[in-house]
């Protein structure tokens, strides 16, 4: 169910970005191809899989058409950090968005939703404490020693190496589509947050899907 939400949002997002059926079909597969580990195990980042693209349909329809429905990215962080951990990617890109392109427009109002935002991935049981708590995961031993789902890209890795030309193919298409400068910017911060930790691809693909 996740997955499937997933490709129906993404295939949402790019339809209404002016993509073909077929085109959007074939981004969709490479996308299949490249995050295959992601979308046939069921990991903790389930409902990150629906989520993420949630986001991205939120933005980039915003873009096209600033209203104050981008309140609802408030909610959804909130719901999202709640969930998995993911939502700081979520956040992050996000904020690129936020900052980058509505603020030029809507500088107040984007600032304001921005700072909304941050205040919602607080919204847990942990609440003041969350924080310190997604601080404790990003510095656990299996991420200081890059060991099992903290694993860095690695060449030698089969699923990592359809990862990485799924990736190049996905994203150099997405360049050349003259995507704006939020995404460019979201697309690099990601591909350096994959290298890191191989896992994270399947955000960089999401996002370059749409465009």
């Amino acid at each position: 169910l996740a997955v499937s939400a997933s490709f129906a949002l993404l295939a949402v997002d790019a339809r209404r970005g002016g993509a073909t059926g077929r085109g959007t079909a074939a981004a969709l597969f490479v996308l299949l191809l490249g995050a295959l580990p992601a979308l046939v195990v069921v990991r903790l980042q389930l409902f990150s899989l629906a989520l993420f693209p949630l986001l991205l349909l939120l933005l980039r329809s915003d873009m096209r058409e600033p209203s104050a429905r981008i309140w609802l990215l408030v909610p959804l962080v909130a719901v999202w950090s709640n969930l998995h951990g993911a939502v700081l990617v979520g956040l992050a890109t996000a904020g690129a968005y936020l900052v980058l392109h509505r603020a030029r427009i809507h500088a107040v109002s984007s600032l304001a939703v921005v700072a909304a935002a941050i205040v919602a991935v607080g919204a847990t049981p942990a609440l003041e404490r969350t924080p310190s708590y997604y601080f404790g995961v990003l510095e656990n031993e299996a991420a200081r020693q890059a060991f099992g789902l903290w694993a860095r890209l690695s060449p030698t890795q089969p699923f990592d190496l359809l990862l990485i030309a799924s990736a190049v193919l996905l994203v150099a298409l997405a360049v050349r589509a003259r995507p704006s400068v939020w995404e460019l910017v979201a697309m690099a911060a990601i591909a350096v947050l994959t290298v890191r930790t191989a896992r994270s691809g399947v955000w960089l693909l999401m996002l370059a899907v749409g465009p």
